[in-house]
């Protein structure tokens, strides 16, 4: 399963929260992402999933986009204690399926988890521009600098320009 590069993003806001991400990248979206995020929302006050699940609940977020289009809508699911597990293709009928059988239940709902061969194909990339692509939120500065965001810059604020340049020309 794929690794969590942040704790906030394996167990949410706070200890003992699920957390649900939806990619919403421009494929996402076209896939319907939207609506997706939406019945979960929708779904999680129906169902009443955060009494089932008691302090801290569940909470939503996106993710920009993770490099597999051709899966989307592609939610993750985070649970406290467990490898987080990726659905793929998912569409807004699957909602209810995922939360009472996975979120609520303990139970992945296999007909809609990511394959063996997506993880491998995943596990095989180096990103380096997008690392954090499909891991936080996009529009979050706090995610962001959660993960080391702007430590580049605050360097370089702390540098004489030709530093800067010979560090540049070095790398």
């Amino acid at each position: 399963m794929e690794a969590v590069e942040t704790k906030k993003q394996a167990t949410g806001k706070s200890k003992g929260t699920v957390k649900i991400t939806i990619c919403k990248s421009l494929s996402g979206i076209a896939e319907g992402a939207e609506l997706v995020y939406q019945e979960f929302e929708k779904q999680i006050k129906e169902l009443e999933a955060n009494a089932e699940l008691g302090p801290g609940g569940c909470s939503m977020g996106q993710v920009g986009c993770r490099g597999y289009c051709s899966r989307d809508v592609l939610v993750d699911v985070y649970v406290p204690g467990q490898d987080p597990v990726t659905y793929e293709k998912v569409k807004p009928d699957m909602v209810v399926k995922i939360l009472k059988d996975h979120v609520i239940g303990g139970k992945v709902f296999k007909k809609a988890a990511a394959k063996e061969d997506y993880y491998e194909n995943i596990k095989k990339q180096q990103r380096v521009a997008l690392e954090f692509g499909g891991k936080i939120d996009p529009e979050s500065i706090d995610e962001y600098l959660e993960v080391g965001g702007y430590s580049g810059l605050k360097k370089a604020l702390k540098m004489k320009p030709s530093d800067i340049i010979e560090d540049i020309i070095s790398s």
